[in-house]
């Protein structure tokens, strides 16, 4: 992620917040149209405001409609 968009790489554990916005667009916004909005509106948060889990802990196989002829893995 670091190197598409030219950020230097630091080595930590903490990211900085354009690499969640990164990802929000790169990953959930392209799924299908609503995903995210759905990812965000049922994801919990906590006193904070902060998410309680990961949008991708929300994504299940039982939801949706699968592509015929795709193989399970």
């Amino acid at each position: 992620m670091f190197r598409l968009r030219n950020i230097a790489y630091t080595g930590s554990i903490k990211k900085p917040q354009y690499i969640g916005h990164l990802t929000n667009d790169l990953v959930y916004a392209r799924l299908a149209p609503g995903v995210l909005e759905e990812l965000r509106r049922v994801t919990p948060r906590n006193e904070k405001g902060q998410l309680k889990h990961r949008l991708f802990q929300r994504l299940t196989d039982d939801v949706g409609h699968p592509i015929k002829g795709c193989v399970d893995y």
